[in-house]
């Protein structure tokens, strides 16, 4: 069993079912529901599924180009990814590949029984690194 630290630990604990609240959108005397959040939440849960299903496939291969040098780039529109595994997997074509963690994981709150609030949380590859203890900063 892993145990995960907060990357935010002053930030209040919420449940799945708050966080899953519609946020008002107030503009000009109008209320109405916001199409989407942005908000920084900690919460205790626990991992009920994850995708892909095949844990292998947690990291994905792609060619490296000259833009990865750039500390914000993260792959170009004109990359099939698909295509660049069945390069990668066949053997040819690649000079140096760049592996990423990309997955998903659906959690529920851990402390709440029978609770039907769950939510898919997208982990790219920074969020990866520091939920598994692969960078510098997940271990200070």
């Amino acid at each position: 069993m892993w145990t995960v630290k907060c990357a935010f630990p002053d930030q209040p604990t919420s449940s799945i079912a708050e966080i899953l609240k519609p946020r008002a959108l107030l503009a000009e005397d109008l209320e109405s529901d916001s199409p989407f959040t942005v908000c920084k939440y900690r919460a205790h849960v626990r991992v009920v599924d994850y995708f892909p299903h095949n844990v292998e496939d947690f990291a994905v291969g792609r060619r490296a180009t000259e833009y990865d040098m750039l500390s914000d780039y993260s792959g170009g529109e004109d990359t099939d990814p698909e295509e660049d595994m069945r390069i990668f997997r066949s053997g040819k074509g690649f000079k140096k590949n760049v592996w990423e963690w990309r997955f998903a994981l659906q959690v529920e709150d851990a402390n709440k029984k029978g609770s039907k609030d769950r939510i898919w949380l997208i982990v790219d590859n920074l969020a990866a690194q520091g939920l598994l203890g692969l960078d510098d900063n997940a271990t200070k």
